[in-house]
């Protein structure tokens, strides 16, 4: 290409056309804040645009829910480094939840009844415990290494004599667990000419789980619950505020500003106008909703969280369930807090 001369490359012009989108999206934003109100009349016609919004094959759940799910299990050895899976069986599970698409993620199942349960005989909970991105169902479970910023997450919970389900979702890093070559990005945009998304699709193969287990003679379907961190976090979240059955979400180190994040899969078409965090969290209400975010977390600050929690705090209150919603900003980082208040109230409320 030839060289260009200064002339023709409108410096000045192109910087106050980007100067102008800039600012046209911060006067939007504060439109939309100005604007900002969480509605409390007709929620499930809400949630249903709120799944609309996902789109496809989350909004065809109802069509789906009817199919059989077929199931191909893996009994996985316990880890001699980790001290308490002894005390678990653990098993690898790919799940047919449409016809023709697998899924797969991770049951752990203690083996003894938790002491703290009167009648022995009682059906154990489920809890649905979710990776963050880089992540794995043996990860979240501390199988062969412990994680730097799960902090136990399965462990503490199957401790009560609970049986976890760890999904595995399109978030591993290849160049660790192999696979090489997948693109969430571009699967996510693929999926999005086509009415969907690959947070849809994730959530509705996550759902269809929940189908089987919670069809399980040993699951108490009436005591199901959510716990997820980062990615993870927004799953919970998201996936709580989608399906009623969930009855407690701890959703960790997801909360906060979305303009402030650029991935595609985290977008949707008018998404700051009518589904941010805090219509997300409104959804799940009056059902128990944990929000627990890191003092020090760089990527998800508490004071960008703040305003949101504020109108999700307001909410509950017209509502007449404060109590349902409990949100503590913690001494820590980008990680599931290590002191046990959220895993405390999670527990106490399946």
């Amino acid at each position: 290409m030839s060289e260009i001369s200064e002339k023709y490359k409108n410096i000045k012009q192109r910087d106050e056309y980007i100067k102008s989108i800039e600012k046209f999206i911060d006067d939007s934003k504060i439109k939309a804040d100005n604007n900002r109100k969480v509605k409390t009349a007709d929620k499930e016609n809400l949630r249903k645009q709120y799944i609309d919004t996902l789109g496809y094959p989350l909004n065809c759940y109802e069509k789906f829910k009817q199919e059989e799910i077929k199931v191909k299990t893996e009994p996985l050895e316990t880890d001699e480094n980790n001290e308490d899976s002894e005390n678990m069986t653990i098993t690898r599970y790919q799940l047919e939840v449409m016809p023709g698409f697998w899924f797969s993620g991770i049951l752990y199942e203690p083996k003894e009844r938790s002491e703290d349960k009167e009648d022995k005989n009682e059906r154990n909970a489920l809890v649905i415990a979710q990776h963050g991105g880089a992540g794995t169902s043996e990860i979240v479970g501390s199988l062969v290494l412990d994680s730097a910023n799960y902090n136990h997450m399965v462990k503490r919970v199957i401790r009560k004599g609970i049986t976890v389900f760890a999904p595995q979702l399109l978030l591993w890093a290849p160049e660790i667990y192999g696979n090489e070559g997948y693109n969430r990005v571009n699967i996510d945009q693929k999926l999005k000419q086509l009415g969907g998304s690959i947070t849809a699709l994730e959530i509705f193969c996550i759902m269809r789980s929940i189908d089987y287990f919670a069809g399980l003679d040993c699951i108490d379907d009436s005591r199901i619950g959510m716990v997820g961190l980062s990615y993870g976090g927004m799953y919970t979240l998201y996936t709580a505020a989608a399906d009623v059955r969930i009855k407690v979400a701890l959703s960790s180190c997801w909360f906060g500003e979305r303009l402030d994040h650029v991935r595609t899969d985290w977008f949707y078409f008018n998404q700051y106008n009518a589904f941010v965090d805090e219509e997300v969290g409104s959804l799940i209400l009056p059902r128990k909703l944990y929000v627990e975010i890191g003092k020090s977390d760089g990527a998800f600050p508490p004071e960008k969280a703040e305003p949101y929690l504020t109108g999700l705090t307001e909410y509950a209150k017209i509502e007449g369930c404060a109590d349902s919603l409990k949100i503590k900003v913690f001494d820590g980082g980008h990680e599931l807090d290590k002191a046990d208040d959220g895993i405390k109230f999670f527990i106490e409320n399946l």
